[in-house]
């Protein structure tokens, strides 16, 4: 009977401890979603542009921009950027990569790896 209740207990508090971490993190951080981005060349390469929204707190995140061409070669650069709670922010980086049409995907990732 003594040990159906320590394991009852012990099951509980693990439970509140592992729903209270993930509440904790989920409220203290960004939580970034990437809007408009688009790509523009410049000289000895092309200049990667993206809108990062934030549903959340401050703090850095990381963006990864990735250039892929016709011949499915693939151009990557990751940068960071600090948030602020609930505003958007515009990341840019420059990629050295040939002249020519490329499709841009943008990654936002928080925590930063």
């Amino acid at each position: 009977m003594i040990a159906r209740r320590v394991l009852a207990v012990a099951l509980s508090l693990a439970a509140l401890a592992a729903l209270s971490g993930g509440y904790l993190r989920s409220c203290t951080g960004p939580r970034p979603v990437v809007g408009a981005s688009w790509a523009e060349p410049l000289e000895g390469g092309m200049r990667a542009v993206a809108t990062i929204q934030n549903g959340g707190g401050e703090g850095d995140v990381q963006v990864t921009f990735r250039l892929t061409d016709a011949q499915g070669r693939t151009f990557t650069r990751e940068e960071s950027a600090q948030l602020e709670k609930g505003k958007p922010a515009e990341v840019s980086t420059w990629i050295p990569a040939p002249a020519g049409p490329y499709q841009l995907e943008v990654e936002a990732e928080y925590p930063p790896r």
